[in-house]
């Protein structure tokens, strides 16, 4: 009834319902965690990041995930670097479903000269027949793709020396790219920390892709550490990858 004469008021509701049966030992329903973010979306009201979270909490399934971190997306003008982190998440929970994301994360990847990781997206969304790489679209992606990857994979090591010598963190950073998009996370995680500590790059997007590495590499308390160093916009984003880690174990 509040939801038709007073939106606000019915959010407030409901998430006093849900932190009172939590506090009694009880697990609200998921039609209830449901029904209070729908309202709190459709009013753009500040709650609603906290109640996707909460949901994802109680509730991990692909379907929440995906609900969750679309709604971040639609609900903050995230810049492109910050796009391809969520969609990253979005694909370590499993929760890619479409092959508009698909498509999303492997344009973004490639157009950051990640050849391996936009071959790995190409590859999980053809074998979860979400996508087909005969489309004409996928096909030309995964083409470009997989003829870069041999010369790019090489020429890493050659690359090292300069990025821990130089007195900027801006190549540990792409270097760090670069190794994450191979799967090399513990060596990703190498360069992000160089990137921090040399400066010269913004330390949030270093600290959340350091985050995202050690996380991944099975370092749960030093990816904790990581994502809580980051603040700004990212903060939100960091919160999201905490409860994923959370949830991973």
């Amino acid at each position: 009834a509040l939801s038709q004469s007073n939106p606000n008021e019915a959010v407030t509701t409901l998430i006093s319902s849900l932190e009172s049966a939590k506090a009694a030992g009880q697990t609200p329903s998921e039609d209830s965690y449901k029904q209070a973010l729908s309202l709190a979306y459709k009013g753009k009201m500040p709650q609603t990041l906290q109640i996707s979270r909460d949901l994802i909490a109680a509730y991990p399934t692909p379907e929440n995930w995906r609900d969750g971190l679309l709604i971040y997306r639609e609900m903050n003008n995230l810049d492109a670097a910050a796009t391809m982190d969520l969609l990253r998440l979005l694909r370590v929970a499993k929760a890619m479903g479409s092959e508009r994301n698909y498509y999303d994360l492997a344009d973004a990847l490639n157009d950051r000269g990640l050849p391996g990781e936009t071959k790995a997206v190409l590859d999980e969304g053809a074998a979860a027949g979400t996508i087909k790489l005969s489309d004409p679209t996928f096909k030309e992606l995964h083409s470009i793709a997989s003829g870069r990857i041999a010369e790019d994979k090489a020429s890493l090591p050659g690359l090292e020396k300069a990025a821990m010598s130089s007195g900027s963190g801006t190549q540990a950073l792409s270097l760090g790219d670069a190794y994450f998009g191979y799967g090399e996370y513990a060596k990703a995680a190498q360069f992000y920390r160089a990137a921090v500590e040399k400066g010269s790059v913004d330390a949030n997007v270093a600290n959340t892709r350091l985050g995202m590495a050690l996380g991944l590499a099975g370092q749960k308390a030093e990816a904790e550490a990581a994502f809580g160093k980051v603040s700004g916009p990212r903060k939100e984003l960091a919160s999201y990858w905490l409860l994923w880690l959370g949830k991973r174990g």
